[in-house]
């Protein structure tokens, strides 16, 4: 016969303990344990192998993380993994290049000499704004291409992403 299971105590008031020599009840929800000397009956079958495909295809578009979908696993030759991978590479080497840029023109700007006068007052604001752009520009195309990748869509990137080379 099935064992069934008592129904919940009213809110606020507590289960009785069980009579002497029996084991409390199992929470509610939950299977009784089996009687003593039997084994518990198995939980189903062994797990299957994780499928990490949105998990490279994601980290791709987070800096050179996308060496983890290059070299990683078996997923490292699905074609959905290899375009999103091109697509964080050929981000991170733009984001690489404009960070360059911005740094020799930064070097470029004449700095503010308190001593001597001379220079450019604004050189700090001007600095800021060119790192500040430079940085909204990773994330705002790195969260694009994580989008498409939780919609299952293989859209390439906006402006840059036409020139990937690896799928």
């Amino acid at each position: 016969a099935e064992w069934q299971q008592p129904p919940p105590p009213p809110y606020g008031q507590q289960q009785p303990p069980p009579p002497y020599g029996q084991q409390p009840p199992p929470a509610y929800g939950q299977q009784p344990p089996p009687p003593y000397g039997q084994q518990p009956p198995p939980y189903g079958q062994p797990a299957a192998p994780a499928d990490n495909r949105k998990t490279f295809s994601i980290l791709a578009y987070v800096g050179p993380l996308w060496l983890i979908g290059m070299f990683a696993g078996n997923e490292k030759n699905d074609p959905r993994v290899r375009f999103n991978v091109g697509q964080g590479m050929i981000l991170t080497i733009v984001y690489v290049a404009l960070y360059i840029v911005v740094g020799i023109i930064s070097a470029l700007i004449p700095r503010p000499n308190y001593f001597y006068g001379g220079g450019c007052a604004a050189y700090g604001v001007i600095t800021s704004l060119l790192w500040l752009s430079v940085s909204a520009f990773m994330v705002i195309f790195a969260l694009i291409g994580i989008m498409g990748v939780s919609k299952n869509q293989e859209k390439p990137l906006p402006i840059i992403g036409k020139f990937a080379f690896y799928k």
